[in-house]
């Protein structure tokens, strides 16, 4: 109707343009001016003329807060990967989703505030700046400018009172939930930061990583210096995979080392065993030789007797003297030496084999392969554990550029707190403005106060209802984060039959295939329980008990959480194959230390010796019975004859005789007896070296045992080691709870109280147009009678006297014939009306 009026008042005033031109916009403005009465009066019977549109818009708005929780969109697009998005082929699903998001979310509210704004604005911007170039005679100020009654008034200053305080309370929840989705959002670096901890933790924990997360110092530095004031064990925290590793590392070093230990100088014992037999050996034949040797003196001596005894009874039948000698048969004794130098022969061809078994095969080859085993593990554990050592460094970085992000984002939580503040501190004011210009509100319509309530209503009108389009613009925004977020965390995990049951995170790691040593990762398929992996799988163990080479065991760990049984990667801790070399070795070389066989027979050869060397060397012999024999004999032997003088000089020789059997005997009995220790000490260093040979034996299986024992426990210590509980944790905290939860429901929260915030604001808006709305017609007609009465509102701001009119024409001709003109036109008009 504005609009008409002053369409009218253009044409009438411009004489420039040709009657088929004024005729032309005459018609434009007739059929403005009675559809907007049409308008005016289909719903004047329920609403103020200026309402309508407000309420219509109020319900638009509150419909699209509740499009957020009742209209989906259709299918997320969970079977296309992120960086398909582009990928024509498969981007048409992708289009349609957002297309669908746009159409039935965010896009439609903000869509509502743009063709609001782009209709309402001009309205406002057409009658201030082309209605009102006078204020004495504007037809804004005149012809549209109500004279309310002290009820009306009051009633539109209680709504606007009430709507300010809504709308203040509105804003500042809006600003403080928006401060609070901010928080959520550091929040979530913060849990981020503490899964970036939890993963440094998972490579390496303890006193290395908290000096590195916490300082400048670099990290070659600080291991250095813990390595060399503690060892290699306390650089990370036992439950750590460079722990592990490190761990790993020492046991099979320790383990390793102990098994050359064993061989050398464990070893030397067998050797010095089999060294003092063979010297026993030597000594026990040559013992046996000697006393072959003293058993052959003592027959020569006791050949001598034999003759004189002989040669007594010769001479004098009546001696009849006995012939009672001692053994003269050393059989036995050459037997026996032949026995102890078979039994010697057989130690010595098998003491040469295991020596050489010790000395080149073991004691050379196995520990040249031991140390080449050992500079094997220790290479690739290390390398290993400065790969994930290095990762510390990434970590670090991450660490430091989220947590550069986390303090810039809670600096824009005061950021958008502060924006929020500023925008109340600016709105809420115009609304008081419009208050106030609505309070000041005067009945006279050419008034000073009228004229200034009208500058004041619709001013604040006109400006915030860029405030409405902010308020909707920010739901439209928040609505759309709202659904995609929602829509992503339904299918992070599970997606639908196009994604073939894959969710969001899986379909965008299916290409993505890693190698653990050699063996091939498929990550798409294990990554839904990697990410819902359960705490609870640790190691049991100390740095001291590491630095002892002790495995921690793991706890509580299975297929469900440890990521070595998981990823099917636990074969590659597995060390057997690098020390399988060094065993293999152990077990051949082993059986050829077995003495076994030898020393039976070598102790059976003694036992037989032992049993020849029992021979009685004094037989019969009885050298008293001999010596006094032949005392007696010499004694009564005469000496004066040639015979007497012959039995005497035999009877002396056989007393010498007997003191050389006696000495020889003497001699023979000391060193058989002396021999046949030595068959036994012999004996006994037979069994020493076959325990010696056997504890070496036992030693070398035993170590080879425990190796292959410690190899399993090294597996076993993986599955602890690698427990994925801190990423179930970090998916669960970072994604599940803070970002498909805190930030999702904050952002659902601003839209609800930024569509309530638009509606309560746009609805201000229209009260405050209804505050300056036009004139009804019973309020023109009593002040047309005032006028024809000559009353104070006949007199224009000129001084000039309205022309008096006695009945209304609604049409847009006779409305324009009505209108008053601003100067130069005015004094045109007043000239036309007096004539």
């Amino acid at each position: 109707k504005i609009c008409s009026v002053c369409i009218s008042r253009e044409v009438r005033g411009t004489k420039r343009r040709s009657r088929q031109e004024r005729v032309w916009w005459a018609s434009v403005s007739y059929v403005l001016h009675k559809g907007s009465t049409i308008m005016k009066r289909s719903v004047g019977f329920v609403l103020k003329p200026s309402l309508p549109m407000g309420l219509v818009g109020l319900a638009v708005l509150l419909a699209m807060s509740m499009v957020v929780q009742v209209v989906q969109a259709k299918e997320y697009p969970v079977h296309v990967r992120y960086k398909d998005y582009d990928d024509d082929a498969r981007n048409d699903d992708v289009q349609t989703y957002w297309e669908d998001l746009m159409k039935e979310t965010g896009f439609g509210g903000i869509a509502v505030g743009l063709i609001l704004s782009i209709i309402i604005f001009p309205l406002f911007f057409i009658c201030w700046c082309r209605c009102c170039q006078s204020y004495a005679n504007c037809i804004t100020c005149k012809k549209h400018t109500s004279k309310f009654g002290r009820k009306e008034k009051t009633a539109n200053l209680v709504i606007l009172f009430i709507l300010l305080i809504c709308i203040t309370l509105c804003a500042i929840l809006l600003g403080y939930y928006a401060g609070e989705s901010t928080g959520d959002v550091v929040d979530g670096f913060d849990q981020t930061i503490e899964s970036i901890d939890d993963a440094g933790k998972f490579l390496c924990g303890g006193q290395l990583q908290e000096e590195f997360f916490a300082g400048e110092e670099r990290l070659e530095i600080i291991r250095g210096r813990i390595e060399a004031e503690k060892g290699p064990a306390y650089l990370c925290q036992t439950n750590s995979v460079t722990a592990y590793l490190l761990g790993a590392n020492i046991s099979l070093q320790l383990a390793l080392t102990g098994i050359k230990i064993a061989i050398d100088p464990g070893l030397n014992t067998q050797l010095d065993a089999s060294q003092n037999l063979t010297d026993s050996f030597e000594i026990t034949s040559n013992k046996v030789g000697e006393l072959i040797q003293s058993g052959t003196s003592t027959s020569t001596s006791a050949g001598k007797l034999k003759q004189h005894i002989d040669r007594l009874n010769e001479l004098d039948s009546s001696f009849a003297i006995p012939t009672r000698l001692p053994a003269t048969d050393f059989t036995d004794f050459e037997e026996a030496r032949a026995e102890v130098d078979s039994a010697s022969s057989t130690m010595s061809a098998i003491n040469n084999k295991t020596r050489d078994a010790i000395l080149v095969d073991l004691q050379q080859t196995t520990v040249n392969e031991i140390n080449a085993n050992a500079r094997d593990v220790a290479s690739e554990v290390n390398e290993l554990a400065d790969s994930l050592l290095e990762k510390l460094k990434d970590l670090s970085s991450a660490r430091k550029d989220v947590v550069d992000t986390r303090n810039d984002t809670d600096d824009a939580k005061e950021v958008v707190m502060g924006l929020t503040g500023a925008l109340v501190a600016v709105f809420i004011p115009l609304l008081i403005f419009g208050l106030i210009g609505t309070a000041i509100r005067k009945p006279n319509p050419i008034s000073t106060g009228c004229k200034t309530s009208v500058v004041m209503v619709r001013s604040s009108a006109c400006c915030i209802w860029f405030f409405v389009l902010f308020l909707v613009i920010l739901a439209g925004l928040a609505s759309i984060l709202n659904i995609f977020v929602d829509d992503s965390c339904k299918v992070l995990l599970v997606g639908n039959a196009k994604s073939g049951g894959k969710g969001l995170i899986a379909v965008n790691v299916e290409d993505k295939r890693f190698v653990v040593g050699e063996t091939k990762v498929d990550l798409s398929n294990l990554i839904v329980p990697v990410l819902t992996c359960p705490v609870g799988c640790s190691v049991n163990n100390t740095p001291e008990a590491m630095a002892r080479g002790v495995i921690g065991t793991p706890v509580n760990c299975n297929a469900d959480n440890s990521l070595a049984l998981m990823l099917g990667i636990e074969q590659e801790f597995n060390f057997s194959e690098v020390i399988q070399p060094a065993v293999q070795e152990i077990q051949k070389n082993k059986d050829s230390l077995s003495i076994t066989q030898g020393v039976g027979n070598s102790t059976a050869a003694l036992q037989r010796a032992l049993s020849l060397l029992d021979l009685d060397l004094q037989g019969d012999y009885d050298s008293q019975f001999y010596k006094e024999t032949f005392n007696n004999i010499k004694a009564n032997a005469d000496d004066g004859t040639t015979n007497g003088r012959e039995i005497i000089a035999e009877a002396e020789g056989g007393l010498v005789a007997l003191d050389e059997i006696d000495a020889s005997l003497v001699r023979a009995v000391t060193l058989q007896n002396d021999t046949k220790a030595r068959v036994e000490g012999t004996i006994e260093r037979l069994a020493e070296l076959e325990v010696v040979t056997d504890a070496s034996i036992a030693s070398l299986g035993q170590q080879a045992v425990n190796l292959e024992v410690l190899t399993a426990k090294i597996l076993l210590g993986s599955y602890g080691a690698l427990q994925c509980g801190w990423i179930g944790k970090a998916y669960q905290k970072v994604l599940g709870d803070t970002l498909c939860n805190q930030v999702n429901d904050g952002f659902y929260t601003v839209v609800i109280l930024a569509s309530m915030g638009a509606a309560l604001v746009y609805l201000a808006v229209f009260v405050l147009i209804h505050a300056g709305r036009a004139r009804s017609a019973d309020e023109e007609q009593e002040e047309m009678k005032e006028v024809s009465r000559g009353g104070p509102m006949a007199q224009n701001d000129g001084g000039a006297m309205m022309a008096p009119t006695a009945t209304r024409n609604p049409g847009a001709f006779h409305v324009i014939a009505e209108m008053s003109f601003p100067d130069p036109f005015c004094a045109k008009k007043r000239d036309h009306n007096n004539n």
